[in-house]
């Protein structure tokens, strides 16, 4: 029987914890915010196939483990490392900002590891980008894409990229609308009415960004500006502010939906 070990419950692992649970695999969310990680598990389609726990040592049962904890390169590789502390499960980073093969080659299994990207507020739950490094071993990236299929996404390979492929496509989209924001073009709201009316897209990007958090939006963009140095991927100055703000203490500027910004 799988079980599938999830460190990290804020957007991407409370997306594969969902993922999970309604497609009948138990869930471990191990977070060191223990009570964002049982808040999470409340929240589940089926909380009686999940569990919360505070420690990365309480999934060495699991067979499948999932890293999905911030952007932010020491973090991952830290939490990586301590999953891959023997045994033979498979072994998954989120990561859209670190390519696999980086990541893997502070491992002492990197064969385990397998890139396994999802974009929850974008991509109508269809789409999963499978990224294998250059370790990566073969049984493992098959083992990715069956658990991908198996949770109703459809396993799109992609190069082991900064970005994979939808990041890359969509980033300068959203530096562009938040660049529109900034130089008075419209509102928020009506910017995002613009792009869901006239663009035909499922919602509008300054309101997922909201959702997604703009720290970790301002993380992978700097993160894969570094690694790619292309001018279109460099955040916004506005995005910069925002979270520098907000991390003053500055609360009207925690999201685009605030009066400030209406």
């Amino acid at each position: 029987m799988t079980t599938v070990g999830i460190v990290g419950a804020g957007t991407v692992g409370s997306y594969f914890a969902a993922a999970c649970t309604a497609a009948g695999i138990a869930v471990i969310v191990a977070d060191l915010d223990h009570d964002r990680a049982s808040c999470l598990v409340r929240s589940l389609p089926a909380p009686e196939r999940a569990s919360a726990v505070e420690s990365i040592t309480n999934l060495a049962r699991c067979n499948v483990l999932v890293e999905a904890v911030p952007e932010v390169r020491a973090v991952k590789i830290d939490v990586l490392t301590q999953l891959t502390g023997g045994g033979d499960a498979l072994l998954v980073t989120t990561t859209s900002a670190f390519t696999v093969t980086e990541l893997g080659a502070t491992l002492t299994q990197p064969e385990r590891l397998v890139g396994v990207h999802v974009m929850p507020a974008t991509s109508n739950g269809h789409l999963a980008e499978i990224a294998a490094g250059s370790r990566s071993g073969e049984a493992y990236v098959a083992k990715a894409r069956m658990l991908a299929t198996s949770l109703g996404w459809a396993p799109l390979n992609v190069r082991d990229r900064p970005g994979r492929l939808t990041r890359r496509l969509v980033l300068p989209f959203f530096h562009q609308v938040v660049q529109a924001l900034d130089d008075g073009l419209a509102s928020a709201a009506d910017i995002d009415r613009v792009v869901v009316l006239g663009l035909g897209h499922r919602r509008g990007p300054l309101a997922v960004l909201d959702s997604t958090g703009l720290d970790d939006q301002l993380a992978t963009s700097e993160a894969m500006f570094d690694a790619v140095h292309d001018p279109a991927i460099a955040p916004p100055p506005l995005l910069a502010h925002m979270v520098a703000a907000d991390q003053c203490g500055d609360k009207t500027n925690g999201g685009f939906y605030v009066k400030k910004h209406q």
